[in-house]
């Protein structure tokens, strides 16, 4: 792990890791994706986890790919987009953004991959899926984080409209 965490990022991440599963809503800004890969790499280098699976809108692919991880990682993870073609073997973070999983045939092909393995799964902009059970997208994601060994929530809008976002985001 290459960059250098601040004191507030290097709590978090100490936090999450005492933790099951995490959360971090901290604003726009504040490290939320940094400290996120550096749980996967502490957890990823004691072989706790082998991949991470991210969920985010299209606009966040980029934060967790290509020069952003090359700027975090000595030698950056493979990483990978959810598509048609095969999910490759060496693959250690695969991202996909909430619409893709809506059709069951992405839906399917992301859960053989986490059989293949512990996965941690990352919901950023999880505020996205808010809408409870009467959501698609909410569904999908619990279905999904039922075959994840860890969970990870970032926001830093939890709870936009009320209460009930927080107590969907945490079901």
């Amino acid at each position: 792990f290459r960059r250098t965490l601040t004191d507030e990022q290097y709590k978090n991440v100490k936090r999450s890791l005492a933790l099951k599963n995490g959360a971090n809503f901290s604003v726009p800004g504040a490290g939320k994706t940094t400290t996120t890969l550096a749980v996967w790499n502490h957890l990823y280098c004691k072989g706790v986890i082998d991949n991470l699976l991210v969920i985010c809108p299209k606009s966040a692919f980029e934060a967790w790919s290509g020069d952003e991880l090359e700027e975090i990682f000595e030698k950056p993870p493979c990483t990978q987009e959810l598509d048609n073609k095969r999910i490759r073997r060496e693959t250690r973070i695969l991202i996909s953004n909430y619409e893709k999983l809506e059709n069951e045939t992405f839906l399917e092909k992301l859960i053989l991959w986490m059989q293949n393995g512990s996965v941690m799964m990352v919901l950023d902009e999880a505020h996205r899926i808010k809408g409870g059970s009467q959501s698609v997208r909410w569904r999908a994601c619990k279905k999904v984080a039922g075959f994840a060994k860890r969970v990870e929530l970032l926001t830093g809008t939890p709870m936009p409209q009320g209460f009930d976002d927080l107590r969907n985001l945490f079901n």
